[in-house]
């Protein structure tokens, strides 16, 4: 028998990559990864998406899947992924580097307190005849949402799930007066409850559309409240407001949606325009030096404009000592530098965290239940 089992790279497609340990010829370990484009802020970054992990049974505790875990984020480094992400178990993954980075999120309203429902038509989503429509709207609707996929023609073309992994979905598509899509809906397939994975629409008016077809459909089922899994920074989320409604946030210290940073100057780089734009707010120029685990980088201030280096430069005004999994956290908007500071293995002034808050503020990390992997 084969003492050390063969690892092996299997590229499936354009999008997925299957990296496994084979011992004698059988699959013993593996996972399969993902390749994303992803919102960070108003850039688009470069994502690993982890999925799949697992090691037959008569095969754990023998260290394979930290093979294959390590070997992942090898993988993502060459191949010019900027950021690793997984939904994962709790005191697993943070050995390699990731940790919690997006928060779960849950909308409820009365039935009754809903505007009375008025004629909206609704029909199935159906790719070949919505799928462009239903892209645009998720496209305008998602354009700074940190975390969220970039959804492209070329591969997507259904919803997949509902708000959990066995969920099934029902995909529906709000028509106009015109008959034209102005929203689309994305349902949970149970029928004993009134559940939204996700909604999006072409402006803000189609809004009371959503409600009145929620209301009635809710109203239908005999469901006394309409529950959504959407941050509460969404659009549909805030219009309920209006109506009373409960949005419940809860977090966790480890597993859920877990991210890592991979490549650190490249992924700034992308962020040049987004921090320039923010440097109005900050009144200070000068460099500061990000320094981490994984490498160091320079972030320097000048004439209303921001430059990225990679290194700790000499000129830096500003240190800040931060592993990258706080750092990320930073970026994404999940914890601000504030509060970042206080942990045992972070050390920057307060005008460091001040400049960091300014450039990264607290934000509402999120991807939909469609997209996750």
């Amino acid at each position: 028998m084969t003492e050390d089992p063969i690892l092996e790279r299997t590229r499936d497609d354009d999008r997925v990559t299957k990296i496994a340990l084979s011992l004698d010829g059988e699959d013993v370990s593996r996972l399969w990864l993902f390749h994303f484009d992803m919102r960070l802020r108003s850039a688009t970054v470069t994502m690993g998406g982890i999925g799949g992990v697992g090691t037959n049974d008569e095969y754990q505790r023998r260290g394979f899947a930290a093979r294959v875990m390590a070997d992942s984020v090898d993988y993502m480094a060459e191949h010019d992924q900027d950021i690793g992400m997984l939904f994962g178990i709790s005191d697993f993954y943070e050995r390699w580097g990731y940790i919690t980075a997006i928060a779960s999120h849950e909308l409820r309203v009365n039935t009754a307190h809903l505007p009375a429902a008025t004629p909206v038509e609704a029909v199935d989503y159906h790719p070949g005849t919505h799928r462009e429509a239903v892209l645009g709207m998720y496209t305008a609707g998602n354009a700074s949402r940190s975390c969220a996929a970039v959804r492209g023609a070329h591969y997507w073309t259904d919803f997949e799930k509902g708000s959990d992994w066995d969920e099934d979905a029902d995909g529906k598509v709000l028509l106009g007066e015109d008959g034209a899509a102005i929203a689309y809906l994305n349902m949970v397939g149970d029928p004993e409850r009134t559940r939204v994975a996700e909604a999006g629409f072409t402006t803000p008016s189609a809004l009371p559309s959503i409600a009145s077809y929620l209301a009635r459909r809710a109203t239908d089922a005999g469901h006394d409240r309409v529950t959504a899994c959407c941050p509460p920074d969404d659009p549909l989320a805030m219009y309920l407001r209006h109506y009373g409604c409960e949005h419940r946030q809860w977090t966790s210290n480890s597993g859920g949606g877990m991210m890592r940073l991979i490549r650190l100057t490249p992924l700034f780089e992308k962020l040049t325009d987004y921090m320039t734009g923010r440097v109005a707010l900050l009144g200070w120029e000068g460099a500061i030096a990000l320094r981490t685990d994984i490498g160091n980088v320079t972030l320097r201030v000048r004439d209303g404009a921001v430059s990225v280096a990679g290194g700790s430069g000499p000129d830096s005004e500003l240190i800040a000592e931060i592993p990258q999994d706080r750092l990320l956290q930073l970026l994404v908007g999940y914890r601000d530098a504030r509060t970042i500071s206080l942990d045992d293995d972070v050390s920057m002034s307060d005008d460091a965290a001040r400049v960091l808050d300014a450039m990264f503020p607290l934000d509402t990390p999120y991807m939909w239940w469609s997209d996750r992997f």
